[in-house]
């Protein structure tokens, strides 16, 4: 009888490991969580297309953000079409009001953080690499000489971070006959833009 109740204790107590390690979504299984994966923030806010028959590419950003196409800034000798998307909420920086009227937060500052897009001619059909290390526009001097080949819309493109005003993420890449930097800049690692940015990059592509 006793040899019974211990079998049918070593049986419960495998029975109860079993569901805490398999069964319990918030236990780790082989280095991952069993269960759902919480979302990011804002990863169920509908995307805005902004589609650019210009330069045929298209990307999606979040509703809560607005876009401003800056047109041709370039210097006269060489074309650079800029884009910006901010915050509705962002500070506006010719009078450091935000957008929607309310008294900026971040009064003083040069201006708000920013997902940015600039497309610059490229005459000499540079590739990414070079082109970040050669000219200033890419701030690559405002780094630690650190990059990662990574990819963009199936494009190879260069992946360095830089400090300035603000933390900076940047990606470099090139198709036709132009250089794309979609770069994002953030004041903390928990910023809500950062989350935006990996959207925008993430439904970035060209032909379509």
């Amino acid at each position: 009888m006793q040899k019974q109740l211990g079998t049918l204790g070593v049986v419960a107590l495998l029975a109860m490991s079993a569901f805490i390690l398999w069964g319990n979504p918030g236990v780790y299984r082989n280095g991952k969580i069993n269960g759902p994966k919480p979302e990011p923030s804002g990863a169920a806010e509908r995307l805005v297309t902004y589609r650019n028959e210009q330069f045929g590419f298209s990307f999606g950003y979040p509703e809560r953000y607005a876009l401003e196409e800056k047109g041709n800034i370039g210097d006269g000798h060489r074309a650079r079409y800029a884009f910006v998307i901010t915050g509705k909420d962002a500070v506006v920086p010719q009078n450091g009001a935000a957008r929607d009227g309310r008294a900026s937060p971040t009064d003083g500052r040069e201006g708000p953080t920013a997902i940015t897009l600039d497309v610059f001619q490229n005459l000499e059909g540079q590739k990414p690499l070079a082109w970040v290390k050669g000219t200033s526009y890419s701030n690559w001097k405002l780094g630690d000489d650190r990059y990662i080949v990574t990819a963009v819309a199936g494009r190879e493109a260069i992946e360095y971070r830089t400090t300035g005003l603000y933390e900076a993420m940047n990606y470099v890449f090139a198709d036709g006959d132009a250089i794309y930097m979609l770069s994002v800049t953030w004041l903390t690692p928990q910023d809500d833009i950062i989350d935006a940015f990996a959207r925008v990059k993430g439904s970035f592509e060209f032909g379509k």
